[in-house]
């Protein structure tokens, strides 16, 4: 996946298909072993989100983090629960499904960092606020580092690879073909809501026209955080046996992972280059 300058997690969702129930078999998706492997990972993974967050680089830029912040949560919030409101999803579901198109990951940031835009600063819920509360206790200790080692190494890659497991080309075909609507339209709430979001902040700070589009580009890539969502919506089961969000729902969301994963990185390359002077104040 580095070699084709795509996101690894990407490389353990094709893997989980390859070895899964869809192709090859090796590994059964309910297995005991991998599925308690994934469910701690899915934790450590959200753990570590929350311990990489710079609380003082926040503080440096609170206003700007916070009107972006919002922005860029609340617009595409609301239009995920119209989505699914439109497409016939109970309220909960909807609250999940614009909890999921909200989120986005720092994926092309490494790209700023090659350009000389920003320096190397680093930028469920229970999981996350450990980390974050932890962090100034925990930061540098021997135990926490081989942590984060052993769960990088094999726990968060499991959670990924049972992501792939979830993949069902007939699904995914059946997906596509039977509610193509659906899949633009996940696709279009997302990339529209960051975009706007961006807009409306550079409007706000008076940003130039690159530096919001980069800001943009930047927040597009749904990933670790979209993926985890996804898969905890689906196992979510009601008093009836329904799922909270059913497998085509799931697999929509692994198209939207594959298209904002390739599109941002290779936008935010082409907008970065064109930032200004001003662009390390500003976009900080």
């Amino acid at each position: 996946m580095e070699r084709l300058k795509l996101p690894a997690v990407l490389g353990y969702i094709a893997a989980g298909v390859l070895i899964g129930p869809a192709m090859l078999g090796v590994v059964q998706k309910d297995g005991a072993v991998i599925t308690w492997l994934a469910e701690i990972g899915k934790l450590l993974f959200m753990f570590f989100v929350g311990f990489e967050i710079d609380l003082a680089l926040f503080n440096s830029t609170r206003s700007r983090a916070v009107v972006f912040g919002s922005l860029t949560f609340t617009i595409p919030l609301t239009a995920g629960i119209l989505l699914g409101r439109a497409f016939g999803y109970s309220w909960v579901a909807s609250l999940l499904i614009g909890s999921i198109i909200a989120s986005h990951t720092l994926l092309a940031y490494p790209v700023l960092q090659r350009l000389g835009v920003l320096g190397n600063e680093a930028v469920f819920v229970g999981a996350f606020l450990a980390g974050i509360s932890l962090k100034r206790t925990l930061r540098g200790r021997f135990a926490v580092e081989q942590l984060e080692v052993t769960a990088h190494a094999l726990f968060i890659p499991a959670f990924f690879l049972t992501t792939g497991f979830l993949v069902d080309f007939a699904i995914v075909k059946k997906t596509v073909l039977g509610q193509p609507g659906l899949v633009l339209a996940l696709v279009g709430a997302t990339l529209g809501g960051k975009w706007l979001a961006a807009r409306l902040t550079g409007l706000c700070f008076g940003y130039a026209r690159a530096e919001a589009l980069t800001m943009a580009s930047l927040s597009f890539p749904q990933m670790a955080a979209t993926l985890a969502l996804a898969v905890v919506g689906y196992q979510a089961v009601n008093g009836r046996g329904e799922r909270l969000l059913d497998a085509g729902f799931v697999n929509a969301v692994v198209l939207l992972v594959i298209v904002t994963c390739v599109l941002g990185p290779l936008l935010t390359e082409r907008f970065a280059a064109r930032l200004p002077e001003r662009a390390d104040a500003s976009l900080l």
